[in-house]
């Protein structure tokens, strides 16, 4: 009897540790999802610093120009973000833009705020991964859905990647600009041997 009711006793312990185990696991894994949803662009890497880019693609060298004044440049009719440091190409990239309705903003921006993880107020709560934000009226760039055409609601989608790539990480030490061209537009730039 003694024997039983030490048997039921410990399988009523081993039973509550399963479930909150199993808790723990269904928690981690919706932790991940919501850290890179399924809809977003998983970036893929590119050897070329010119020519054109597949949706998701990019190119991502800091090492070439490793501090000093950074600026990004969107070509909203390209549908591209090209990244120099000290007038050097380091980066660039596939985006998605603003959709019809909804147009992402020309201009001059510098990074107002920075977000690894960050959730929309405007748009149900939608996962905004790697933000950083350029106005104070929900314009930001972020890991996003890639199509190959506008399809934001005025944000800058761009693929996901590692975090040290596009969440740029400048420090405040150099100034950041943020270029949103609405027209096709050629500006001089030095391209890395």
């Amino acid at each position: 009897m003694v024997s039983a009711l030490i048997t039921i006793h410990v399988t009523n312990h081993l039973m509550k540790f399963l479930k909150i185990l199993a808790l723990s696991v269904a928690l981690l894994a919706t932790v991940q999802a919501v850290q890179q949803p399924s809809a977003h662009t998983k970036g893929t890497p590119t050897g070329k610093p010119t020519g054109p880019l597949k949706p998701g693609e990019y190119w991502w060298k800091p090492q070439l120009s490793p501090s000093g004044p950074l600026m990004v440049l969107v070509s909203i009719p390209q549908q591209t973000m090209h990244v120099y440091r000290n007038g050097i190409l380091i980066g660039r990239s596939t985006v998605s833009t603003g959709s019809k309705g909804h147009a992402t903003p020309g201009g001059v921006f510098t990074i107002l705020e920075k977000k690894q993880e960050h959730y929309s107020k405007k748009y149900n709560n939608a996962p905004m991964p790697n933000m950083q934000r350029l106005t104070w009226t929900g314009i930001a760039m972020h890991s996003g859905n890639l199509p190959g055409y506008p399809a934001s609601h005025g944000c800058i989608r761009l693929p996901t990647i590692s975090r040290s790539c596009f969440l740029v990480r400048h420090r405040r030490v150099a100034p950041s600009w943020w270029v949103m061209a609405k027209h096709l537009c050629h500006i001089s730039r030095r391209i890395p041997d």
